[in-house]
């Protein structure tokens, strides 16, 4: 059974939008984070998709602003060295500061 997030009164079912497009390596699936059609909104894409796609980009692009805007990075590094003993957690975050910059 298929499920649709958006219908249209009085068009045929193959015009209203899917609820959810399942995800995997064929054209018609959707790509994940990389994914054309959730980033260009196509509107037989699901919706489900399109939106966790969007939602994840606010919340990265908001983070990263966020982080840099309140926290010099070297500033930010300067106080985990000093407050993190084990080398192995500064490292771990670190490596994540740096995914996050590089967002």
């Amino acid at each position: 059974m298929t499920f649709y997030a958006h219908t249209k009164e009085g068009e045929p079912e193959e015009n209203w939008e899917p609820l959810f497009t399942a995800l995997g390596g064929d054209e018609s699936e959707c790509q994940g984070d990389s994914c054309e059609k959730c980033r260009n909104l196509e509107p037989m894409h699901g919706h489900l998709n399109k939106v966790a796609y969007r939602a994840g980009k606010f919340a990265a692009d908001k983070l990263k602003q966020k982080f840099f805007y309140y926290a010099k990075p070297s500033r930010f590094a300067a106080s985990i060295s000093s407050a993190v003993r084990k080398p192995a957690i500064r490292r771990l975050i670190f490596s994540t500061l740096s995914i996050i910059s590089s967002a």
